[in-house]
């Protein structure tokens, strides 16, 4: 006795899924769908929460900047005031007449040279503070 054949025609079409199985697979793949949504949300959240930090944070740090800048200001503009008083003249002024004089002493020659450079740093921090306040 021969063994017996499935009919032909359930050889040629194949078994479709039962609705159990179809449903089972449409609910299974909405959960995940959901779930990677919720995770989207939840990183683009993340995101909004760093980018709102970063930008405080940035903030923070440049008036940290421009207040150490400013102090920095300050203490040339000091230096260059007491030497204004000291020699009751502007920079420029002593200068000239340092040049004049045919000897002058080592303490004049340094407050020239610190003046000129409080002068100097103080014009450059004033220009660093303006482009930090654009």
């Amino acid at each position: 006795m021969e063994p017996s054949r499935p009919a032909a025609s359930k050889l040629l079409r194949p078994a479709l899924p039962s609705s159990n199985w179809c449903s089972a697979m449409c609910a299974e793949t909405l959960d995940i769908a959901k779930h990677a949504l919720s995770c989207f949300s939840k990183a683009w959240k993340l995101a909004e929460s760093l980018e709102a930090f970063a930008l405080e944070s940035g903030e923070k740090v440049l008036a940290s900047v421009v207040e150490y800048l400013e102090e920095k200001l300050k203490g040339y503009e000091g230096i260059a005031e007491r030497l204004r008083r000291k020699y009751g003249c502007s920079c420029v002024e002593f200068k000239e007449r340092l040049g004049r004089k045919r000897t002058h002493t080592w303490e004049e020659e340094a407050d020239l040279f610190d003046w000129e450079a409080a002068l100097t740093e103080a014009e450059e921090l004033r220009e660093l503070l303006a482009s930090l306040e654009r």
